[in-house]
């Protein structure tokens, strides 16, 4: 395959087949329930479903874990660049202006109120690419299709991932986990702690679709397999010494540091008559 063309058949989201077949149900079922429930809501005459809902459900169903699938970027995100389209297609009469203008605005608000959801961006083009002239600005866009849609998006996705799928979403509902040996041990081994990774992170300066924790079990697994590669089947009879100098429950003390001395030990086992080790 030709350089240029490797890259288009990477697969961006490491998913097993389970969790695509899982991510795909999820999405027909989020729609399906939204388009049925919108129209029961708003009646026949209206408008069910905005375009952008289907790269939502992507995001929703097929990483619920990122940033941008939790519930203040997902509402926050379309509220805002629904809003901003709805303006611009109101008093920009030149359709590709007002149409790059929404973009442009819905980008820098997501941004600067934390809450960037990409399909947002074509949620602000919807009022845009409708062509309907209205006497105002359309504010009823913000409430039908916009705002029931993702109502009912909403309460989908949390009862389909949280419920459903024992998913932990939205992430902000999982409380944190306090810290266990296991997490001080890897701490120590590792020489990074949770913290320096949001340090890191924070410092960056760029968008990061990945959380913290992640990172660090990331890292974490990248040293286990570094070390694994390194030792190969090694086990502990590989490495383990032979003939080892041991001393008896009953030795003097005197008599034992003479012993680690003359064999320059710095520990030495102590066995019961059993011969087992007892300190």
């Amino acid at each position: 395959m030709r350089p240029s063309l490797r890259y288009l058949a990477i697969d961006p989201v490491s998913l097993s087949l389970k969790e695509k077949c899982i991510a795909t149900l999820a999405g027909f079922t989020a729609i399906f329930c939204t388009g049925l429930l919108t129209r029961f809501y708003a009646g026949e005459h209206m408008p069910t479903l905005v375009a952008s809902m289907g790269a939502s459900a992507v995001i929703l169903f097929a990483i619920p874990g990122s940033p941008l699938a939790q519930p203040w970027p997902f509402i926050g995100g379309q509220l805002l660049s629904a809003t901003v389209g709805v303006y611009c297609a109101f008093y920009i009469h030149d359709p590709i202006l007002a149409a790059a203008l929404a973009v442009g605005l819905a980008i820098w608000a997501m941004l600067m109120l934390r809450c960037l959801h990409p399909p947002g961006a074509a949620t602000a083009l919807a009022p845009i690419v409708n062509h309907a002239r209205h006497p105002g600005p359309d504010l009823d866009f913000l409430l039908i299709p916009v705002g029931v849609n993702l109502l009912f998006m909403l309460v989908l996705a949390v009862l389909i991932n949280r419920l459903i799928l024992r998913r932990d979403y939205p992430a902000q509902l999982s409380p944190p986990k306090p810290a266990t040996q296991q997490q001080a041990r890897t701490d120590k081994l590792t020489g990074i702690s949770l913290r320096d990774i949001k340090q890191v992170t924070q410092a960056y300066g760029h968008f990061l679709d990945i959380g913290a924790d992640e990172l660090l079990q990331i890292y974490s697994r990248l040293q286990l397999q570094g070390f694994q590669k390194r030792t190969g089947k090694l086990i502990c009879g590989d490495i383990m010494q032979d003939n080892i100098v041991t001393a008896e429950y009953a030795t003097e003390v005197e008599a034992a540091w003479r012993l680690m001395h003359s064999r320059q030990l710095t520990v030495l086992p102590i066995l019961d008559r059993a011969r087992r080790v007892i300190g």
